[in-house]
């Protein structure tokens, strides 16, 4: 700030008018356009996550990893900065801190006739954008962390997301209809505070984000069907595939056991004396000549036939018109699945 000291009274005014004021006018410009900078930076996040997305919809987690969240502060200000600049202000550091953007600008300089030449002030800006993107996508990560270490290891993955899920949340596209893609599920949470577009209307953020429900271990199968094949003379069982390496199929004539659930391990020691308790193991073999009945097979086999297992069980114990039960583990990468004892006959 350069003028002279002997300035009259009338030249200070005009000074007053001519600069000060108008630096005045030029900052509040400044936070104008730096606010709606940031709430077009926001509106325009891509939210990309460091584990990829798909679909549009970034990873918040893969199986047990939860560092997959996008740095979205970084894309903001680079945002900001290259929107600022566009409007013909230059800012060496953005930064935004909760409800707080900030920018460090440089000096900026109003010239005038008088002889105190001109008038210097700092572009420098912080608004409140009246939004706090890191608080808002914290209140939703807990339950994000909570809901997939609840369902997780569910079969009925629909059901527990629909039963455990908070309200506000929405599948795809923001709907209210459940939207996955094998065991990833899309969502949208709109924030609670809205922000102003280009056009001036009010919008809630969308946080659009895919959860990974990959289980820790396979998944108890609990559906078969049963049936005896003469040709081969050995049972059938038929399951859903569950894209596992190979399964163990564990079978007893302890019919009081039928319904219970857990590991092969734990159920092996609920057999009582007298009682049978046995396994057999098989890869998983993709011939669709075994598919068709009444063709030979192998015993003690399982086929991969248009998304399901069929297991040839064979053992001299299983007679053909006498009840047993069987529990089906699948195997995962060393990892072997809970079983429930389900009824088979044929």
């Amino acid at each position: 700030e350069n003028y002279d000291p002997q300035a009259s009274e009338s030249k200070q005014l005009d000074f007053l008018q001519k600069s000060f004021l108008a630096a005045e006018k030029e900052l509040v410009k400044i936070d104008q356009a730096a606010r709606f900078a940031g709430w077009e930076a926001v509106l325009g996040l891509d939210w990309r996550g460091k584990c990829g997305s798909v679909d549009g919809y970034s990873y918040w987690n893969k199986h047990d990893t939860w560092d997959c969240l996008p740095d979205f502060k970084q894309e903001l200000e680079a945002k900001v900065k290259e929107k600022m600049k566009a409007k013909g202000y230059n800012y060496s550091e953005i930064t935004l801190d909760k409800k707080e953007l900030a920018g460090k600008g440089e000096l900026m300089q109003i010239s005038s006739s008088r002889p105190y030449r001109f008038y210097q002030f700092s572009s420098s800006f912080r608004v409140d954008l009246g939004i706090d993107l890191e608080g808002e996508i914290q209140q939703i990560l807990a339950p994000a962390v909570d809901l997939v270490g609840r369902c997780r290891n569910n079969l009925s993955l629909g059901d527990c997301i629909q039963e455990n899920k908070p309200a506000a949340w929405k599948y795809r596209d923001c709907q209210e209809n459940y939207a996955a893609e094998k065991r990833t599920i899309f969502f949208c949470v709109e924030s609670k505070e809205k922000v102003f577009d280009h056009q001036g209307n009010s919008k809630p953020i969308r946080h659009l984000f895919a959860l990974d429900f990959t289980p820790g271990k396979p998944l108890a199968i609990e559906r078969a069907e049963s049936s005896y094949d003469p040709v081969n003379n050995f049972f059938e069982i038929v399951f859903e595939d569950m894209d596992a390496d190979s399964y163990r199929i564990y079978f007893t004539d302890h019919l009081e056991l039928e319904g219970k659930k857990g590991s092969a391990e734990l159920l092996k020691g609920e057999v009582f004396p007298g009682y049978f308790w046995d396994v057999k193991s098989a890869g998983v073999v993709d011939d669709l000549s075994k598919c068709a009945s009444g063709v030979q097979k192998e015993a003690n086999t399982a086929y991969f036939c248009a998304g399901k297992v069929y297991f040839t069980l064979s053992d001299a114990r299983l007679v053909q018109g006498k009840e047993f039960l069987v529990g089906i583990a699948a195997v995962k990468e060393g990892k072997e699945g809970e079983i429930k004892l389900i009824k088979a006959e044929g």
